[in-house]
């Protein structure tokens, strides 16, 4: 995981007024939450969706033993150049579902309230 993003400081008052409005704490974090989701090994990613990684390796000609060695961001860009080719981004398409398939998996799980309780932070 890359490291190398430095948190700046910021007083506790402001980090709270930040969450209050449902951002985060730290403006750094989106940028390292992302970089994060890049290097995640796509075999730690899709490790509860093996249907998913068998299909996606079918679906790009891509062995399984290779596939397994890529992180997000290398899978994401094997599926980029079926967008490109018009007859083909039906592939893209599929492809893209399949690597979405954890967070449509978390999407529909049952939720407690409808996130109106929500507390309220006040500095």
């Amino acid at each position: 995981m890359n490291t190398s993003t430095k948190i700046k400081p910021m007083p506790l008052s402001e980090r709270l007024q930040r969450l209050d409005k449902l951002r985060p704490a730290h403006p750094e974090f989106p940028k390292c939450a992302v970089q994060a989701l890049a290097e995640t090994p796509i075999s730690v990613f899709l490790a509860g969706f093996k249907d998913a990684r068998d299909e996606l390796a079918y679906l790009l000609d891509i062995d399984i033993a290779d596939l397994e060695q890529m992180n997000y961001a290398q899978l994401a860009a094997s599926i980029h150049p079926f967008w490109l080719r018009r007859r083909e981004y039906i592939i893209a398409d599929n492809a893209t579902s399949l690597l979405a398939s954890p967070y449509i998996y978390i999407e529909n799980l049952p939720r407690k309230g409808d996130g109106d309780e929500r507390r309220k932070i006040v500095p």
